[in-house]
């Protein structure tokens, strides 16, 4: 997708716009902590069926879980010492009256056991292996979109595995971390939402900072950036909500959300037009 050119007095229109949208998703949103808890823990389960699910949660998993095997291919190495103390269930298949006439193949399901993440340490020193290709959608072309704007921004990017639960990511100042187990739209918005941190908030004095309002300013700026890129986002509203926000509150942040979507919008256009100058040299 190739980057929308925008004038200020375009930006500030967009953004008044969305704005709008999201405060009246905000009046509309009943998002209890409890049910956002919830969906937070599902979302660190991927490849997990509903059932394993379910029984991660059940037995008291606090994040994503791995067998022993599985945990020490990410590098990160289940602590000495360490029981599992959540089990779950795959299907596993048998022949019965096997090399007879009457052969048949059974299935039942067994247990296996998983470590939860708060089990394990890092390896030090582990090298990846190399990635796998990354699929070829509008998702994942915003996100390296995203990331090469970042460099602009004199901002590393980096995901990893985050031992934290429903931590999706962070910001450090000039270092942004996202959780790698995140699906697509989930690691533009989250990227998105720390760069806004890194633009709005990372050099403000401690003594002035506001954790909730800067999260929902934040937010914002992700809901509004992910309307621009077309990409469906149904959770800011609810997000906003829950760090407090209302109308009159994020219609105060107006000012600080167009000064992040303009940084971010011309971060990048300055790397679409130096990658258009170097394929112009190429050639």
């Amino acid at each position: 997708m190739g980057v929308k050119k925008l004038n200020k007095a375009d930006v500030t229109a967009y953004v008044e716009g969305i704005v709008n949208t999201i405060a009246n998703s905000i009046d509309a949103a009943t998002f209890g902590s409890r049910m956002k808890a919830h969906f937070t823990k599902v979302t660190l389960y991927r490849g997990l069926s509903w059932n394993n699910q379910m029984l991660a949660i059940a037995q008291g998993a606090t994040g994503e879980v791995k067998t022993f095997k599985q945990w020490l291919k990410v590098g990160r190495c289940v602590r000495k010492g360490e029981s599992s103390h959540i089990t779950l269930i795959r299907p596993m298949t048998y022949k019965k009256d096997k090399g007879t006439e009457n052969e048949r193949e059974g299935m039942f399901f067994a247990g296996y056991p998983v470590f939860d993440i708060s089990q394990t340490d890092e390896i030090e020193g582990f090298i990846k292996p190399d990635a796998v290709e990354v699929p070829d959608t509008e998702e994942n072309r915003v996100l390296i979109q995203l990331k090469n704007s970042c460099k602009v921004m004199n901002v590393s990017v980096q995901e990893m595995v985050l031992a934290r639960p429903g931590l999706y990511g962070y910001s450090a100042g000039g270092r942004i971390v996202i959780a790698e187990n995140l699906i697509p739209e989930q690691k533009v918005s989250t990227l998105i939402h720390e760069m806004a941190h890194e633009i709005l908030h990372q050099n403000n004095p401690v003594e002035d900072r506001n954790r909730k309002v800067e999260e929902y300013q934040a937010e914002m700026v992700a809901a509004v950036l992910m309307d621009y890129f077309g990409i469906e986002n149904d959770y800011s509203a609810a997000y906003m909500k829950m760090y407090g926000a209302d109308r009159e509150k994020i219609t105060a942040t107006l000012q600080a959300v167009q000064e992040a979507v303009s940084v971010i919008l011309k971060a990048l256009d300055v790397k679409a037009s130096e990658e258009e100058s170097d394929l112009e040299v190429a050639a």
